[in-house]
Parts: structure tokens; sequence; C-alpha cells
């Protein structure tokens, strides 16, 4: 007892004396204290308990505002109180601390023993130090004689801001309950609408939803991180994980807010600044804000993202805006919602910064702007489903009317059709009497009927002596003679100078002597003294009672050209036979080829694999060496590719390619080949340009024009002028607009283009040789230098992967050839940056090759993966090991083409004794009806020659089906292992 009262006398005598003690009464729940704390700074956190009680009452500020709030600050503070409770019910009363983000709270309050004891908590310890489990920080204020002071300690990284309640039990039950209700239902509500809009591009596949999604759903974790709730329900143990997340979380929704406005906005198509802005933001300082926060402190890191965000805010203000003025409507609802979240932020980061006090309405502002942001947003969508719905069912009118109207239009038709058949009918009537009209009129004019017999020939009268007496009017018309002038002529005036004249009358002595005679001469015509072959027939005629000749005249010129073209035609078929013959040439070689090349690329990766398990000396020499020999080996055989190519063996294999590296590889080719007269300039867009196309394909195409570039530089001009020149080869983006659309028809609206000039300064094309120049075997070269099939493939080629060409010459000064191909997204594009990884298995594999290399290799690789193999060098060797071993064989590997059985007799060979037999069939090349007949005879699985080590593991993987779940180490790309 004695010690009871000393111990209440020392504290006595110890605790400071307060002027304005907190009078606790009845009904008066919850009372805001903090205007009553009294604060003193421990700006190095050094001060102990001890020596903070012990400072004189001058030392103490007060606080006298509604709300405690240093903004940012590095110190630590510590407050004293004093409450006096006068109720009468003498219940339980608690002290909350309103701001659930403190670091750390230190709560001092005198004990039973007579001595102080404290509470240690805040969001940087363990949320169960707390002693009542809220959000907040709550303590017990028990025990209370007439004066009790409390001391608190206070150290927080961020903003140190908060409001001090003093709660009886039923005020503290009665405003948590309206607190977490509120709170929980609209928060709920934005939940609902980040499933909501997760499902919706689920469905629909539009990036926009899933970037709303998200930006609602960091909005939300940032909001209950804030708020305390994270700390309390998610990781209660981890306190160091709650700083780090409110410093990622508003990074988050900075990234998913500019990509959802980037996408809504369409800003790639409509504004390349506002695109690259949004992009930025987006992708790049959000992003790296991130990291940052990962390693500054949280007061640095907390200032640079306020600023960040308050810049970011104020960016988009004028940007929503533009886009407003536009007429966007999605804009109109953004931009109401931002800029009261605009508002509400600059509020809060003012209050954050102490600049402005801190109130419970400017607390909640921001979750305010948060929620209203969304709702608006979420309108913003409603109008665009909306305003698409009414797009769809304008269009759909539009079409039902156009379908009426092409009923109208076939009826219309219809009746048309049968008015034109009774036309018909009426003419061949009229026509019937005409024709009775002419042979009446043929009756009666008999002197002329032998002259006029024919229409399509000319006929000359003319006497022996050559003078022409009388001509027909397909004579007069062919010539381009009046009657008149005709008739003043002789027939030697209208045959060529140089022409044997003496002939005539040869001629026309026989022909006086009945014989009637034909043969080839040539015209001229005096009208533009052009000449043409004739074929003449010489008769007698008696011609008002005289001896006179008939010449009867037929124009040679049509015969003359269809005989050229005859013999053009048949120099092409032998041509188009030697092409032939090449292309199956070429399918030969290609076959043997591939079985060569898959020999050499399977063991170049088997003796890569070896290595990387040995440590031997000159490792990096030897695997310059073998990247070297592997990427020889891949050029074979896109070389390979080349000649199934012009076998017209192969189909298109297209894939995402960077036409730059299309470009510099025909470049290469062309300065390893072209005269060194022949000067080259390759210039290229820093910009990546994507195309989607066959790779092997394009760099035919581009190298054809280089070469038909460097011949009209040097073989096709003359012995006596300078060979060579500058070679120009351009690639760079183009954006259609209406003028590019108007000058190429060709052109596909919205599309971007990538576009490759071929530019020379040679021979250049006339006008009429432009227009033909894309035709199959038309060539200006001659025989030994030039087919005609260059620029035919070439615009095939292009013409596959949806471009055109276009060309610009002029005679003398050189030509420009143009590819237009259509651009892809590079954003779109998945391009792995590792080869894929080697996967291994286990089972039996057979392997069924006349190929002995290929069987070794193959074999090899099989066991590198963990299979056990089976090889057969021979169809029928293969089947017969079949029959015995197929209860435990996993697959079979199949070539296609062998001696004795193809593959496909093989395959169904196999399947007759295993109905459910899994083979995989290889080939160096195939043909489209080969490809169709191993489909129709059920095979699935298909593996072109050469194969490597990654493609075999993949493909038995995908057959199998239950490969253990083990990877080798991955193999990377020679010039990446350097």
């Amino acid at each position: 007892m004695f010690l009871s009262a000393a111990a209440l006398i020392l504290l006595f005598f110890d605790s400071p004396i307060f002027s304005s003690p907190v009078i606790v009464r009845e009904q008066e729940f919850p009372i805001n204290i903090s205007k009553d704390l009294e604060y003193i700074e421990d700006e190095k956190g050094e001060f102990t308990f001890d020596q903070v009680r012990g400072k004189d009452a001058g030392a103490w500020k007060r606080i006298g505002a509604d709300n405690v709030n240093f903004g940012y600050t590095r110190s630590a503070y510590w407050f004293r109180f004093t409450i006096e409770d006068v109720r009468i019910s003498q219940g339980r009363l608690l002290l909350e601390i309103d701001f659930p983000t403190l670091d750390y709270v230190d709560f001092y309050y005198a004990g039973s023993r007579g001595w102080y004891e404290v509470i240690q908590t805040g969001d940087r310890r363990s949320f169960f130090t707390r002693e009542i489990a809220d959000s907040k920080f709550i303590f017990s204020l028990n025990s209370l004689t007439v004066n009790d002071t409390f001391f608190l300690r206070i150290d927080n990284g961020g903003s140190l801001r908060f409001r001090s309640l003093i709660h009886s039990d039923s005020s503290f039950i009665e405003e948590r309950n309206l607190y977490l209700t509120f709170f929980w239902f609209i928060y709920g509500i934005l939940m609902f609408s980040v499933v909501f809009y997760f499902f919706l591009f689920i469905y629909l596949r539009d990036r926009i939803y899933i970037y709303f999604s998200f930006f609602t759903l960091s909005l939300i974790l940032y909001q209950i991180s804030f708020r305390g709730f994270a700390f309390q329900f998610l990781w209660p143990l981890y306190p160091h994980f709650g700083n780090f997340v409110t410093l990622i979380l508003p990074s988050c929704i900075g990234i998913f807010s500019a990509l959802f406005l980037r996408n809504i906005l369409n800003t790639r198509s409509t504004n390349n600044v506002l695109h690259m802005f949004f992009s930025l933001f987006g992708l790049v300082i959000f992003p790296v804000l991130a990291v940052l926060s990962l390693f500054l402190s949280y007061h640095m890191a907390a200032l640079m993202r306020y600023y960040t965000i308050f810049f970011y805010g104020l960016l988009i203000l004028p940007s929503v805006g533009y886009y407003m003025r536009r007429g966007n409507r999605f804009a109109r609802y953004f931009l109401s919602g931002f800029v009261i979240l605009v508002i509400t932020n600059v509020v809060t980061t003012f209050m954050v910064l102490n600049l402005i006090p801190s109130t419970r309405f400017i607390e909640w502002s921001n979750d305010s702007g948060f929620i209203l942001i969304i709702l608006f947003s979420s309108l913003g969508l409603v109008d665009r489903f909306k305003t698409t719905n009414d797009d769809l069912l304008d269009s759909q009118q539009s079409l039902n009317e156009k379908n009426r109207m092409l009923i109208l239009a076939n009826e219309e038709l219809a009746a048309t059709n049968e008015e034109l058949e009774a036309m018909n009918e009426e003419f061949e009537a009229q026509n019937r009497e005409l024709i009775e009209s002419e042979k009446a009129l043929a009756a009666s004019e008999a002197e002329l009927k032998d002259i006029f017999n024919s229409s399509h020939d000319m006929f000359v009268i003319h006497d022996p002596g050559g003078k022409i007496l009388n001509v027909n009017n397909r004579m007069l018309e062919n010539l381009g003679l009046s009657r008149e002038q005709a008739l003043s002529m002789s027939v030697t005036d209208i045959s060529v100078p140089d022409a044997d004249l003496s002939m005539g009358p040869d001629y026309w002595k026989r022909v006086l002597d009945g014989e009637d005679l034909l043969f080839e001469w040539k015209v001229r015509r005096p009208s533009d003294q052009s000449e043409f072959y004739v074929e003449v027939g010489l008769k007698k005629l008696i011609w008002r009672d005289r001896d006179v000749i008939l010449a009867s005249i037929r124009d040679l010129t049509e015969r003359k050209s269809a005989e050229a073209e005859r013999e053009n035609v048949r120099n092409q078929l032998v041509q188009s036979q030697k092409m032939e013959a090449v292309g199956t040439l070429a399918g030969g070689i290609a076959h043997d080829f591939n079985n060569v090349l898959s020999g050499i690329i399977g063991s170049l990766n088997l003796v890569d694999l070896l290595i990387r398990k040995e440590k031997i000396e000159n490792e990096p020499e030897i695997y310059e060496y073998l990247g070297t020999a592997l990427e020889s080996s891949i050029r074979a055989a896109d070389m390979t590719k080349q000649l199934l190519t012009l076998s017209r063996k192969s189909e298109l294999k297209m894939k995402p390619v960077l036409i730059q590296n299309s470009l510099k590889h025909v470049m290469n080719i062309c300065r390893s080949s072209f005269p060194k007269s022949v000067e080259l300039n390759y210039i290229c867009d820093e910009q990546p340009l994507f195309i989607y196309a066959d790779p092997s394909q394009i760099d035919h195409a581009i190298l054809n024009l280089c070469v038909n570039a460097s011949h009209s530089m040097t073989l096709m001009r003359g012995d006596a002028v300078r060979q060579g020149g500058v070679l120009t080869v351009e690639v760079s983006a183009v954006q259609p607009d209406n003028q590019f659309s108007l000058r190429h028809r060709e052109a596909l609206p919205d599309i971007p283009y990538a576009a490759v000039r071929v530019k020379d300064t040679g021979v250049g094309i006339d006008e009429e040789t432009v227009s033909r120049i894309f035709e199959p075997f038309f060539t200006t070269k001659s025989h030994s230098t030039g087919t005609g099939l260059g620029l035919a493939i070439t615009y095939g080629i292009i013409s596959q992967h949806g471009g055109f060409i276009t060309v610009d010459s002029v005679p003398g000064e050189g030509s420009v050839f143009t590819i237009y191909l259509p651009r892809v997204d590079e954003a779109a594009i998945g391009l792995p940056d590792e080869k894929p990884e080697i996967i291994t298995g286990t089972g039996l594999i057979l392997v069924i090759d006349d190929e002995k290399t290929i069987l070794r290799v193959t074999a090899g690789m099989l066991k590198k993966c963990g299979y056990d193999v089976i090889t057969a060098a021979k169809p029928d060797e293969g089947v017969e090991i079949y029959r015995r071993e197929y209860a435990n064989v996993s697959a079979v590997i199949l070539d296609h083409a062998m001696p004795g059985m193809s593959g496909i007799e093989v395959y169904k060979a196999l399947k007759s004794i295993n109905p459910q037999v899994k083979v995989i069939l290889c080939s160096g090349f195939m043909d489209d009806s080969s490809m169709q007949n191993a489909i129709d005879s059920g095979i699935t699985e298909f593996m072109s020659k050469p194969y490597n080590f990654e493609d075999l593991s993949h493909k038995l993987k995908e057959i199998i089906g239950f490969p253990r779940n083990y990877f080798l180490k991955k193999t990377c790309y020679y010039s990446k292992c350097k």
C-alpha cells in the first residue's frame, strides 16, 4: 500500500501540467481532440519517452486545428493530451487515430502499476500489434482517473496527417457500421464493373475493355490499401508490403488509364503526337516510376508519384478536350468525370503537401473523384455500345433497301430480256428478207458479180499495160484513195519501188493466154507510203467487150502477224518446256539437297549440344564456326525453297517479316554478284516495318528488280556507251490518304503500306513497253540474257502478298519500280526472343528413311530428347519391325519418298497393323497432289526437311501428347551466345 501511494505521488509530481484537459461528457461522441493536442518535433528521432515527459510546458506547441497535418516530413512527432471524464455511465472510451498509413505509432498510457506502459503499432509493424483489430488505429482508454495524461509518438515516411477522436463503444460501433456499409457498397459496385468489363473483353476481344477493367481494379486496390483494409485482411503479417503497394498501384492506374485512352480515342490513326504522349506515359514514365519506387525512399517516391500524376492530369485535359471538339462522344463523358477527378486530386495533393487544411470532405474527395471517373467512363462505353448498335441497324436497313432495289432491277432486267428476245426474232425475220433482196440484186447485177463477190478482198481491173480501169471500195479504203485518184494510176504506182516490175508484163501475158496465177506481192499506200504484203490472184476477164485482167488482192498483214505470233508461241512453248524441265530438275535437286541439309543441320544441333556438356578449349571460336555452319545451312535451305518455288512445288509460308532485314539480305547478294561499275545505294527508314509474308518469296521478288536494274545499266547499253550507274534501294512507311488512293486504285483503304523503291540510272523504258513488262515471256533483252519471266514472277509474288507494283520511267534517264506491301502493327506481332526450347520425353520411336545419314542424325536427336529409337533403312523392313514392336512404339517418323514403297503406302501398311498408329510424314518437298493424297489416307502430321532439334521435339510433343515436364537447356542462336 505504501509503495502504491509513493508511485502515485511520484507520478503526480513527474507528470507535466496541462492547461486545458479534454472534458468527456455524455452524448458528445465522437469528440475531436485534434486541436487540444500538444506536440514536440523530434527531427532526428532521438528523444526517449522520459526525455519528452521531462520537457517543460514551454517546449510543447498546441495544434489548435481540427486536423493534424504536417505534410511530408522526415521528423518524428510527440503528442500529449489530458482527458477528464465527467460521465456518469463510465463506459469504455476509445481513442481513434484515423489515418491508416502511419508507419510507427507508439501509445503511452498510465498503467495500473503506477508507471507508463506502451502499445507499439503502425502499418510498418504487424497488424496483430494493434490492441483493437481495425483498419485505423484504435486504443482503449481504460481506468481513467480525474486527469489522465496520454502520449503518442508518430513517425511516418510520407505525409503526416490525421484526426484524433474520442469514441464511446456505442458511437464507435455506429460510426463503423455506417462507414463500412458505405465503403464496401461503393467499392463492391466498382468490383462488379471490373468483372463485367473483364468478361466483356473475353467475349469481344477488344483491348479497350481489359485496360478499363485493370484501370478500375487498380483504383480499388489503391483505395482499400490507402484506407487500411488491405493491411487488415490481405497481408497483416507483411507490413512492409503496404507502403510498397501504395507506391506501385498509382503507377498501375496511370499505365492502364493511358493505354485505355490511347485505344478508346484511336490516337494511332487520328493524332500521332497524342499517340506518342499516351504511349510515353503508359509504356515508359509510369513503369519507370514503379521501378524507381522499389529503390527510392518512401518520402521521395511518394513526392515523385504526386507530381507525376499531377502533371499527367494537366496534360490529359487538353488532349481529351481536343477529341471532344472533334465530336468524339466518349471524350465528352470522360472529360466530365476527369475534370472532377482533377479537382479532387489537386485538392488532395494540396492537403498532402500541407498547403490547405485537412477536412473530412477533402479526405473523401479523392474517392468521390475515382468513383465519378469510373461512372462517367462507363456511361461513355455504354454510349459507344449504343452508337455501334445504331450504326449496325442503319447498315442493315441500307442493305435491305439495296436488296429491294436489286430485286426491282432484276425484274426490270427480265422484262428487258423479253423485249430483246422479241426484237431478235424481228431482226432475224428482217435478215431473211434482206438475204432474199440481196439474191435478187445479185441476179440483176450479173456484170459486177465476179468483182464484188467478197467484201473482204480488194479487186482491181486493169488492162494488159497495167492501167487501172476499175477498183472496188475495199481497195479504195485500204489504199486511202478516192476513185478518181485510183483510176488515174497504174498498177506500178501502188507497188513498192524496189519490186521487180518486169514480172508484171510477163504475168499479164501468161494470164491473157489463159493461165490463172497466184503469188505474193508487196503494195505501197500512196497516202502515207506505208507498205504491206498481199496475196494476188490474176485471172482473165472479158469486161465491156475487151480482154482485161482481174486482180483479186488479199491483205496478208493479219496472216503475217499470225504466223509471227505462232512462231513466238512456239518459241515460248519451247521456253516453257525448258522451264518445266528446269522445274522438274529443281524439285529433284531440292529433295536430295534437303536430305543432305537434314543431316548437316541435325549434326550441327547435336554437336552444339555435346559441346555444351563438355568444357573444351577455344569454346567461343568453336561456337563461332558452328554458328557460321548453321547459318550457311539455313541459307542453303532457303535456296532450296527458291528451287521449289521455281518448280511450283512449294506453298507460301507466311510469317511476320522485318522488311529491312530482307533488303539487307538482298543488298549483300547484290554487292557480291553485281559488276563493280554499278554503285549500290541503300536508304533505310529507321522505323521497323513489318509485313506478313514468305521471306524467301519477298527476297526473290526484290532481287529480280535489282537484277533488272543492273542489266539496264550494263548489258542493255550499247557497246559505245559507258556501262554502270547508281542502283538505289529505299524502304519507307506509307500512310495512305485520299491522294494516294486516287493515284493507286489497287491500294486498299486505310491500310498502311511499306514501300520498297528500286531506282536505276539505266536505259529507261518507253511507254509502250511499260504496258507489257509484266507479261510472261515478254522481254527486251536478247535471248541469251533474258527469259521474260523475272518481272512476271515478281508481279505474281507481290500480288499473292496483297500488294502492288508501280513503274515510272524516262527513256535514257532510268526507271523506278516501287513495291507496296501491307504493313502489320509491330505491337500485335509476337516475335520470339529465343529459339524454342527442346522438349524431352519418353517412349520408343521408329524412324524409317532410306537416307542413312538422316537415320543416324535423327536417332541421335531423339536419344538426346530421352527417347528410345529403332531405325529402318528400307520401307518393308520398317513395316516388319512395326509388326513386331507396335505395342511398344509411341510414334513413327516416316520419309515420304523411298524406293520400293512410298511413305503413304508404308503408312497404310502400318495402319493395317495398328489403326491408332501415330505417324509424322517427312519430305524435302511435297506438291499439292501428294499432300492431298497423304491427308486423304489419314496422315495429319507433317515435317519439312531439313528439320532441327527444336522442331522435332515439339512435333513429337504434339503427336505423343504426354511428355515429361522437363526441358533441356535452351539452345540460343550462335550470334547471341558469343
